[in-house]
């Protein structure tokens, strides 16, 4: 069994909630700096001493840069050198340095404070540009500001840490939870994954559950002496993280993870359904991001795979993988499969998912913009059509869905039916070998598919309810937003007669199994249970959580 015993003496404890179940001993790696520790203002008598600050982090940040940024960005990004160069560029540039300048001298801000402000009104303007490319360099500017943050927090130690122990991992210590955070960690390796956002729908979370990391999320990490290259020990298990963990608190957490190391590469074994204690059988199926995941549906005995996220092999590429690369990946996870069914979402981008390179253009409201299908039929049609080659070619002989995103009415189905009838007769017409059979399933996520669901049953094989989403829409608060998060319950938003009446329609059409949910409120034993008990008979959840919702939904 594991426990937490022997290690009262390791360390200052601060507790969070837990995100993604685990044990992560590492050292600690600041993601971000956290300008709120900064005064609101500073003394007349001390604009001088701040402008000096400022300038000794500027030469600190100039002799760093490459470094910094070859840790910021992918090691394998071949436009180190470019990148490189945009951001000396910026930290030579006169005007921005004097404009920083101005604002500590004029308005008495501090130097953290000045860079802030000053990086806001330049991104808010390239922002609000149309041109692909100013757009792109706004994560250039961020990237720019926190490294003057960094230097100015940190000094010398946030660039050559010298508690660092080279043989741990890095615990990823952020105020934010984006998704472009979390594969910067999972590319570096990550032990664990801390932060003070409580987003927890979000898709940072989301990725964060998917891959595995062990994370917790509520932390008062603004508040925490955290230094760069500190010892630091999470457990994702008690939801508590360890400031420099003891001897004896290390030895016994390395116990604790190679014992759950064990239960995860357990022998693979038969899928094993949920049942109520009523005697119902409920599916669980598994929600996956990258290829590297599939092993997680054997060892947690479910189903198949019921929501592949494409788009994460877009944002982690930071482009559009191109037919052949897509159908390598595909066919690689259906071969992993060993048979277990497969259901592949079209690319979902836009919102707070959209690489660098890939803008369309900044709105108020992007949640409520071009997004998922919407950015296929209305800007690149062309990209779906490749996606939808490289699926029906990998899908060969395999158990293979594709499902669409953000689907508002039948209309939309209407319209991406076509563009896959022309993939098929394209096909033909090459005579290349492709699967026919290949399901459609549509993403009920906005109010109004639910409302149309008659419609919509008519046009697919199956709809799977995408929860986050859909309680985004119905109370008008954004899932990445801590301050209205708690507006997102099923008691009070809808979300109960909005699901009840899925279920009285899809039982009219003898349709009630083609029904799956797969946001994260199926992970939620709670929430599993709820849509259960509507009739919902397939679940879709992150499979660290498979466990839990089996145990609740037998009770």
């Amino acid at each position: 069994m594991i426990d937490d015993n022997g290690v009262s003496d390791g360390g200052k404890i601060v507790k969070g909630r837990i995100i993604a179940p685990g044990i992560g001993l590492g050292y600690v790696h600041l993601e971000a700096p956290f300008v709120t520790s900064s005064p609101p203002a500073i003394a007349a008598a001390s604009v001088d001493s701040e402008k000096k600050r400022f300038e000794t982090a500027v030469a600190l940040a100039r002799k760093h840069l490459e470094k910094h940024v070859r840790e910021f960005h992918a090691p394998e990004e071949v436009d180190i050198k470019k990148i490189v160069s945009f951001h000396l560029l910026m930290l030579e540039d006169r005007h921005l340095l004097r404009s920083i300048t101005e604002r500590i001298e004029s308005r008495l801000l501090p130097a953290e404070r000045a860079i802030e402000e000053e990086f806001s009104v330049i991104s808010e303007t390239l922002g609000s540009e149309r041109d692909g490319y100013l757009q792109a360099r706004v994560e250039d500017l961020r990237d720019i500001c926190l490294l003057l943050q960094k230097a100015l927090f940190a000094g010398p130690e946030a660039f050559d840490p010298v508690v660092k122990n080279r043989d741990e991992s890095p615990v990823f210590i952020s105020d934010h939870l984006r998704p472009s955070a979390v594969i910067r960690a999972r590319k570096a390796g990550a032990a664990a994954f801390v932060t003070s956002s409580r987003a927890f729908s979000s898709h940072g979370a989301i990725l964060l559950r998917s891959c595995g990391i062990p994370s917790l999320g509520g932390m008062p990490v603004e508040e925490l002496a955290l230094v760069e290259g500190m010892p630091i020990l999470v457990n994702a298990i008690r939801g508590h993280i360890r400031l420099e963990p003891s001897l004896e608190a290390r030895k016994t957490a390395i116990r604790l993870a190679r014992e759950l190391e064990t239960m995860s590469t357990s022998p693979p074994a038969s899928p094993l359904p949920a049942v109520t204690s009523e005697g119902r059988e409920v599916n669980l199926w598994a929600n996956i991001d990258h290829p590297s995941q599939v092993p997680l549906c054997f060892h947690h005995r479910l189903a198949g795979i019921g929501l592949f996220r494409t788009e994460f092999l877009v944002l982690e590429h930071g482009r559009v993988p191109d037919e052949e690369e897509q159908h390598a990946i595909y066919k690689e996870v259906i071969e992993k499969l060993d048979g277990r069914p497969l259901v592949l979402r079209t690319f979902d981008l836009g919102g707070d998912k959209v690489p660098r390179e890939l803008h369309l253009g900044r709105r108020t409201n992007p949640a409520l913009g071009v997004r998922g299908v919407r950015r296929h039929l209305y800007r690149c049609p062309e990209e779906l059509a490749i996606q939808l080659r490289a699926i029906l070619r990998a899908a060969l002989g395999a158990d293979v869905a594709v499902l669409i995103p953000m689907v508002t009415h039948a209309g939309d189905l209407s319209e991406v039916l076509e563009i896959l009838d022309g993939v098929r007769r394209k096909l033909i017409e090459e005579q290349i070998p492709f699967n026919d059979g290949v399901r459609i399933g549509a993403m009920v996520e906005i109010p109004s598919a639910a409302l149309e669901i008659d419609n919509i049953l008519a046009l697919v094989d199956f709809v799977s309810i995408g929860t986050n989403d859909l309680l985004q829409y119905l109370t008008a608060s954004d899932r990445d937003n801590p301050e209205v998060i708690h507006y997102q319950k099923i008691a009070g938003s809808g979300f109960g007669p909005l699901l009840r009446l899925i279920m009285r329609h899809a039982r009219s059409l003898g349709r009630e199994r083609d029904v799956f949910v797969c946001g994260e409120l199926a992970s939620d034993p709670d929430g599993a249970a709820f849509v259960v008990r509507e009739g919902v008979t397939s679940l879709s959840v992150s499979p660290s959580c498979a466990t839990a919702v089996r145990q609740n939904l037998g009770s």
